[in-house]
C-alpha cells in the first residue's frame, strides 16, 4: 500500500514526499536508507556504508554490503583487486563496481572507468562525485576495434540494456539510437600512457568482440574478467551477441589460463576469467 502510494506520488512528479515515504518504507524492510530525489533525474540512496545514485526508480532495499556480496561473487571471482592496483572497469555503467574497485585499490591504486552511453555516464560521474572517489578517471566512450564513431541503443529507463548497434557486429536493438565517440582498446591504453593493467573487467553488451580485434596489450594485463553475451543472444534469439568461443580463443592465444563456470545462472556463466601466465 506506501509502496503503491510512492509510485503515485512519483507519477504526480512529487518527488520530495515520495522520498519521504520511501526512506520510511526503506527502515521498515530493514535497509535503513536515506532516498531523495535529484531534480537531473536521478535516485539518491543514502546507505550505512555509501552513497548509490540509480536512475529511473528508486530501490527502497538498496544495500551497499548485498551489492559487495554480488561484486565478489561475479567481477572478483577469480581475483580480488589488492592496494595500489591499476584497474580498467570497461563498461563502468552506473559505477556500482567502480565504487568497490576504488575502495579496494586504495589511494596508491587508480581506476579508469569507461561507459560509453551518455545518461549512464552521468550517473557514473554522479557516483563518483557522491562517494569522492579521487582515484578514478572518468571516460565517456565506447570501446570498438578502431577510434571514429559508434551508434549505441541509449535505453534511459535501464542503464543494464545500453548495447552496441552497429553493422561491424549486426546486434539487434530495441530503443533510441545514440552516437557516441568510440576508441580502440590499444589507443585507449595508449593515449592514457598506461603501462600496466593488474586488473580488467569488460562488460559492453556484445561488443567484446570488437574490443579483442585491437587489444596487442592484453600482453601487459595480468588478471581479467570478461562477460560475454551468448547468454543475451540465446534470450533474444540474435547469434551475433555469441561471443564467448571468439573471447575464450582470443585470450588463450595470447597466453591466459581461462576459467568458466557452471553455476546454472546463464549470466554468469558467460564470464571468462583469466590470469596471465607469461
Amino acid at each position: 500500500m506506501i509502496a503503491t502510494l510512492a509510485r503515485w506520488l512519483i507519477r504526480m512528479q512529487c518527488y520530495y514526499l515520495s522520498g519521504i515515504i520511501l526512506t520510511l518504507v526503506s527502515k521498515l524492510a530493514g535497509s535503513g536508507c536515506q532516498i531523495s530525489y535529484d531534480r537531473k533525474g536521478y535516485w539518491k540512496h543514502r546507505t550505512r556504508t555509501g552513497v548509490i545514485i540509480n536512475e529511473a526508480f528508486p530501490n527502497i532495499r538498496m544495500d551497499m554490503t548485498a551489492l559487495e556480496k554480488f561484486n565478489d561473487d561475479i567481477y572478483f571471482f577469480a581475483y580480488q583487486p589488492q592496494e595500489g592496483d591499476l584497474c580498467l572497469d570497461i563498461g563502468a555503467g552506473i559505477g556500482t563496481e567502480t565504487i568497490s574497485l576504488s575502495k579496494r585499490v586504495g589511494a596508491l591504486g587508480k581506476i579508469y572507468a569507461v561507459e560509453a552511453s551518455p545518461f549512464t555516464y552521468k550517473i557514473l560521474e554522479a557516483n563518483v562525485l557522491e562517494n569522492n572517489l579521487k582515484n578514478v578517471e572518468l571516460f565517456n566512450l565506447a570501446i570498438s576495434d578502431r577510434d571514429g564513431k559508434l551508434t549505441i541503443s541509449d535505453h534511459t529507463e535501464s542503464h543494464i540494456s545500453n548495447s552496441v548497434m552497429n553493422a561491424r557486429t549486426g546486434a539487434k536493438t530495441n530503443g533510441s539510437a545514440t552516437e557516441v565517440d568510440a576508441c580502440s582498446m590499444d589507443n585507449f591504453i595508449r593515449n592514457n600512457a598506461i603501462a600496466r593493467i593488474d586488473y580488467l573487467k569488460v562488460n559492453i553488451e556484445g561488443a567484446e568482440q570488437l574490443l579483442i580485434r585491437d587489444f596487442k596489450q592484453v600482453a601487459n594485463t595480468r588478471h581479467l574478467a570478461i562477460s560475454c553475451h551468448d547468454f543475451l543472444g540465446r534470450r533474444q534469439g540474435d547469434p551475433s551477441l555469441f561471443t564467448r568461443e571468439a573471447v575464450s580463443a582470443f585470450l588463450q592465444t595470447s597466453g591466459f589460463r581461462i576459467e568458466t563456470r557452471n553455476t546454472g545462472t546463464d549470466y554468469a556463466d558467460d564470464w571468462i576469467y583469466g590470469v596471465n601466465e607469461r
